[in-house]
């Protein structure tokens, strides 16, 4: 039973499971010991520092500290601790919890899409498309144009190539199979330009589906820290309370009645459901 319920319907189980128990328990109880059992405590403790939470979080929690020994230096990247504080400071949009001042010294951040780099990988393409001969690219030069696609390429070189293989344009042998090919050539664009249209509409609906589905995510982990950010704040505000009236002290009333106006401030969830709501619907729209 045990084993079912950490497997896949494909029947994969999920992967370092042991390790991942050992990383939960572990930074379970740094939370506890050290930061009041909640993270909030290491963002309050930074001061709006990006620098100042890396460094927390790689006194304090072992399992980012990601360090390799390279012909015996230490070289670190510390991408899962940055990607962190990423995360945190995108889900909260600057703002709050997010409010970084230093955000641009980050050197990592999380993308896992490939939409940044677009313009590089139509290059890197046409490079690979273009032949490497002992003359470089002096014969492809003479058929590059704005605009020219990947295809076009590799159709205008396999002519040359074979052009170049029967001596010389006027040798070449117009066979029927050559005529039909130039009959039907205006249709066969049209088709495939109808169907890039189609794969570009589709590629746009996934997009935005994604980048629909990212927005509720982070909607939701911000509404979440705010639920709890406002529990534990009415919780200390009423144990205030209790306290004030046992001792009947004025101070510790007042410093009760902010806690309260704070709560009062941070009801903000409201308009997250709203946005929640409108983002859902946006999503069954696509």
């Amino acid at each position: 039973m045990e084993d079912s319920l950490f497997t896949s319907d494909t029947g994969v189980e999920v992967p370092l499971l042991k390790e991942r128990h050992r990383i939960l328990q572990e930074t379970g109880k740094c939370l506890v010991e050290k930061f009041n059992g909640t993270f909030s405590t290491c963002v309050a403790m930074a001061k709006n520092s990006a620098q100042s939470l890396l460094k927390i979080v790689m006194e304090n929690f072992p399992s980012y500290r990601d360090v390799a020994t390279i012909d015996g230096q230490n070289v670190t990247f510390y991408k899962r601790a940055q990607i962190l504080i990423a995360d945190i400071w995108l889900c909260f949009e600057g703002k709050g919890y997010g409010a970084f001042d230093d955000i641009d010294s980050l050197t990592i951040f999380a993308d896992y899409s490939n939409n940044h780099y677009g313009k590089v990988w139509k290059i890197i393409k046409m490079v690979l498309i273009l032949s490497h001969g002992q003359g470089g690219f002096s014969v492809n030069k003479t058929l590059e144009i704005e605009n020219l696609k990947d295809a076009s390429y590799i159709s205008q070189r396999v002519n040359h190539e074979f052009i170049k293989l029967s001596g010389a344009i006027y040798d070449l042998k117009i066979t029927k199979e050559m005529r039909m090919a130039a009959t039907s050539a205006r249709a066969k664009y049209m088709q495939y330009l109808e169907s890039e249209r189609s794969k570009e509409k589709t590629e746009t609906k996934q997009m935005k589906r994604k980048a629909l589905e990212e927005e509720i995510y982070f909607l939701k982990q911000k509404k979440m820290f705010l639920q709890k950010d406002i529990h534990q704040t009415n919780e200390e505000a009423i144990d205030l309370a209790n306290e004030a009236k046992k001792s009947k002290d004025i101070n510790l009333f007042n410093k009760s009645h902010e806690l309260r106006k704070t709560i009062s401030e941070k009801e903000k969830i409201n308009t997250l459901d709203v946005k929640l709501n409108e983002k859902s619907l946006e999503l069954k729209d696509i």
